[in-house]
């Protein structure tokens, strides 16, 4: 296994526009995610007026809230999204150590 950064359109959402998805959508581990943006891949978001669709990454490996900015993590499904192309190359920095003592990173 290992830390992969993909480019991909994402959903940023106002909080006022949450209750947009279905029910579960935010939820990480019974609680909100981690970060200061709620965003979604554009593949897996209900479609609703006033859509904002933004460039971004998706980062496959997330365990913990750190000082990141602009991103969106969920710690419970293992993934964080973000805006910043910084952020995700500091996510996948931290999450490195994490997958390479029994991988093939």
């Amino acid at each position: 296994m290992k830390v992969e950064i993909q480019q991909a359109k994402l959903v940023k959402f106002a909080k006022s526009q949450l209750q947009t998805q279905p029910w579960g959508t935010w939820d990480d581990n019974g609680g909100e995610p981690d970060g200061d943006l709620y965003l979604l891949p554009l593949r897996e978001v209900k479609e609703f007026d006033e859509m904002e669709i933004v460039p971004g990454f998706i980062v496959y490996a997330y365990s913990e809230d750190a000082n990141y900015c602009d991103f969106c993590g969920f710690s419970s499904r293992d993934v964080a999204y973000t805006t910043r192309p910084e952020t995700a190359e500091a996510i996948a920095l931290d999450e490195y150590p994490r997958f390479t003592e029994a991988s093939d990173y």
